[in-house]
């Protein structure tokens, strides 16, 4: 900090509170991040072209060079894709395989939701008990109160990662829908 207050106030707050010591993502998770970024990415630009495909379908005439075009670039997104998932799952399942296997014990729960799991959370090394996780994650339910005029809806925190709250919910899906698995 360049102000000398707010200097003095957070080396008194690290004396009385002693913080824990930052730890830096290793190398691999590192990278498991940036291929789930890139996954992510990937998919993004797969829903695209098929939306624009499907627009153009419903035009009178259609060219045939956007048509081979778009059809190229989605051939191309979908073979990056898989092998980006692959090394993505691969990567995860070698260096956190006890992990994957706790992680996918859980009914519902698959390689893709382990994995996303796992990399969000850097290995769940970031977390003390289940209710920080839960509210990292974005699931944890908020109240809304001001005073005792105000009282708001409870919902959840939507402060987390979308896609790995979407990939959660709909294994809950499965999980209540299949009982049996």
């Amino acid at each position: 900090k360049t102000d000398r207050m707010d200097a003095m106030l957070l080396a008194k707050y690290g004396q009385h509170m002693q913080p824990t010591v930052f730890q830096p993502n290793s190398k691999t998770m590192l990278h498991l991040k940036q291929k789930r970024a890139l996954l992510k990415q990937l998919k993004k630009q797969k829903m695209a072209l098929i939306c624009l495909q499907e627009a153009h379908a419903y035009q009178p005439t259609q060219d045939e060079d956007t048509q081979n075009t778009t059809h190229s670039m989605l051939t191309a997104i979908e073979r990056h894709q898989e092998k980006v998932e692959q090394s993505l799952y691969q990567t995860t399942q070698q260096a956190y395989a006890d992990l994957m296997k706790i992680v996918t014990s859980v009914k519902g729960i698959g390689k893709e939701i382990a994995t996303a799991l796992i990399v969000t959370t850097s290995g769940f090394t970031r977390f003390t008990n289940a209710k920080q996780l839960a509210k990292f994650i974005g699931i944890c339910p908020t109240h809304y109160q001001s005073g005792s005029s105000v009282h708001g809806k409870s919902t959840i925190a939507r402060r987390g990662d979308p896609h790995l709250r979407s990939l959660l919910y709909m294994a809950s899906l499965s999980a209540i829908r299949h009982p049996s698995l």
